[in-house]
């Protein structure tokens, strides 16, 4: 008696079962394409034409272009079929084998709505789950603070939107308040020196300093940590589970605070606080400090600021969130997000709302309770 393929297996979606299968252009020789799938292990490699699938070649016919006397610099399209069963990333297991044993094809390529080709589904896929699942090769992400929130660019898992548009208002919140402290602080002052570059300077620099001891104090941070943990994980190819989660890294290369690290140089070294240029050479030597000093600043942030050491909640909730994400990942119509789609999921258009909106409600409030001039809201 045949063994039965595992139920289970059979109601995943096809792009949870693919195995990645990096094609080969068109116009790759033959004997490039061989040693491709002999550097790669496959069996089956995806041929493609400006990067949209076009065919596909197997080892038997490799080995009947040899027989045949096939001229090994000749393009691989020359052997490639083109009567491949192609299943989407979203269809199932068992649709996939059904299709497998109506066309009588011992494999299927998948390919995304856009012709993207996401890899290629044998039955031993139908009988095992994949070592490794498919992933995107790069992951962004954000702190809410109802979780963690990860993107690949065309879908997105964890926090829900309105997650991001309640981060957008708490950080709104808190450089309100750090600007309402450092206000106070400079109406304290003599009235002459309220005023001076070196007062603006000062207290410019305590807003910020106010702003991340803030965000360090608050859970926020912790959760901050674990999306950087959990998606070092992912790009890693690690197994999302405590025990591996847990152990990468809090600071990452592409946090929003190393961007921010390098916009507050320029602007510290090349403007005053009141907007002018410092001098002559203030906008060259910003640019210079935001160039060398953006990532080890960033860093350097992240690590005692932006960042704390997150709880195992916070840590489960970056493992949630990845697991959303790379399931999302496997069943998506489009592995290559459109320009308006990467926006969206980027999620600051959503944290930019928030924080927009938290600025207007404080502002009404204090029209309402008609608080002085100088201590309102102004941007």
């Amino acid at each position: 008696m045949s063994p039965t393929p595992v139920p289970d297996m059979l109601a995943l979606p096809a792009g949870a079962l693919a195995r990645v299968a990096e094609p080969v252009e068109s116009v790759t020789s033959v004997r490039a394409a061989a040693r491709h799938m002999v550097d790669h292990g496959l069996d089956v490699c995806p041929v493609t034409s400006d990067g949209r699938f076009v065919g596909a070649v197997s080892q038997p016919d490799l080995a009947r272009a040899l027989a045949d006397g096939t001229d090994p610099s000749t393009p691989v399209r020359t052997i490639a079929r083109t009567d491949v069963l192609t299943v989407r990333p979203y269809e199932t297991g068992a649709h996939v084998l059904r299709q497998m044993e109506t066309l009588g094809q011992a494999w299927a390529v998948v390919v995304d709505d856009g012709g993207l080709v996401v890899g290629v589904v044998s039955p031993a896929r139908l009988f095992n789950p994949p070592r490794r699942r498919n992933r995107p090769k790069m992951v962004g992400g954000m702190a809410t603070p109802v979780g963690v929130y990860l993107t690949s660019g065309n879908v997105s898992g964890g926090a829900p939107w309105w997650g991001l548009v309640l981060t957008g208002a708490l950080m709104a919140t808190i450089l309100v308040a750090a600007d309402t402290a450092t206000t106070w602080l400079q109406l304290q002052l003599p009235p002459q020196q309220r005023f001076s570059p070196v007062a603006l300077d000062a207290l410019s620099f305590l807003t910020f300093l106010l702003f991340v001891v803030a965000l360090r104090a608050i859970p926020l941070s912790g959760t901050h940590a674990a999306e950087h943990m959990t998606v070092h994980a992912i790009e890693r190819g690690e197994d999302l589970v405590p025990e591996v989660v847990a152990r990468m890294p809090r600071v990452h290369p592409r946090c929003g605070t190393n961007y921010m690290a390098g916009l507050m140089l320029f602007v510290m070294v090349a403007f005053s606080p009141s907007g002018t240029p410092r001098n002559g050479a203030s906008i060259l030597l910003g640019l210079l400090a935001a160039f060398f000093l953006w990532k080890p600043v960033g860093s350097f942030l992240q690590h005692w600021f932006t960042t704390r050491p997150p709880t195992a909640a916070q840590v489960q909730t970056g493992i949630r969130a990845g697991e959303d994400l790379l399931a999302n990942y496997e069943k998506a119509p489009q592995h290559v997000a459109n320009p308006l789609q990467r926006i969206l999921n980027s999620g600051i258009p959503y944290v930019v709302l928030g924080g927009w909106a938290a600025s207007f409600a404080i502002y009404l409030v204090e029209l309402v309770l008609r608080v002085p001039a100088p201590w309102r809201v102004s941007w």
